[in-house]
């Protein structure tokens, strides 16, 4: 009544309305300590490329001689820092082809060696030489139970939305999920993989990112999920699936023992 007979709302009333705070340390999340503990260890992964092409052509016909190259950003995805070595562990897939490789953190951009991959199960080490980042802490993926949380982190769509943090919960494991390899001779081979099943949101760019339990502790690598399409017409929604850290240990320990800080960098 006050304020329609005054016509007007008074600066103390709308200051009162507008002038308000929020006190973080009274909102309790289960994730808050965990996604605060390892977002910083996760890093963005570049898969540059060079492209050949002849120097000239006329008519159609190839000139003869020497080649140039051009070298392009072919695809991004994510990486979590293992060691305080600088290894970063991330897909295969994520690097495959690559002429050179870098991480990204921050407005930061470094480049990064590859230093042990397996095509089958999927997954790289690569070495960033200087890379001042705290590396997580492996968990043990045998002991994973279905219900619980799984906090996934990692890079969708690229740098942009770097570190975003998405939460759902383990939906099974040892799912046997079947893909194709090729070979250095150009021959394919049909792998199965023994992965793990959480509905957390995993999108392009996810992929090498970390899959962390309520202990902080990296138990899988975020490597592909199911997605509806037109020919199919089934309906899916948050079917992802992620390497167990147990079968990326023998490539981790592999990197590890190669590791020779006098070549490094």
């Amino acid at each position: 009544i006050g304020a329609y007979a005054a016509w007007s709302i008074s600066t103390a009333d709308i200051d009162a309305l507008l002038n308000t705070t929020t006190d973080k340390t009274q909102i309790s999340s289960p994730f808050l300590g965990v996604a605060n503990d390892v977002r910083n260890s996760v890093v963005g992964v570049n898969n540059y490329q060079t492209s050949w092409m002849p120097r000239g052509s006329l008519y159609g016909f190839r000139y003869f001689g020497d080649s140039e190259g051009s070298e392009r950003l072919r695809g991004t995805g994510s990486g979590v820092v293992i060691s305080s070595y600088g290894h970063v562990l991330t897909n295969y897939h994520v690097i495959e082809n690559a002429s050179r490789v870098t991480v990204t953190y921050g407005t930061k951009e470094a480049e990064a060696q590859i230093v042990a991959t397996s095509e089958e199960l999927d997954v790289a080490v690569l070495q960033v030489p200087g890379l001042d980042l705290k590396p997580v802490t492996l968990g043990d993926s045998d002991q994973l139970q279905v219900g619980e949380w799984a906090i996934v982190v990692g890079n969708p769509l690229g740098q942009e939305f770097d570190r975003s943090v998405t939460v759902g919960v383990v939906s099974a494991f040892n799912r046997e999920i079947s893909g194709n390899t090729v070979d250095r001779y150009g021959r394919r081979n049909t792998v199965t993989r023994q992965m793990i099943q959480l509905d957390a949101a995993i999108s392009s760019g996810n992929s090498g990112g970390g899959m962390f339990n309520m202990l902080g502790q990296l138990q899988g690598i975020p490597t592909l999920k199911y997605d509806s399409n037109f020919f199919s017409q089934t309906s899916i929604d948050n079917i992802g699936m992620c390497v167990p850290i147990n079968a990326a240990k023998p490539l981790i320990r592999e990197a590890l023992e190669k590791y020779d800080a006098k070549n490094v960098g």
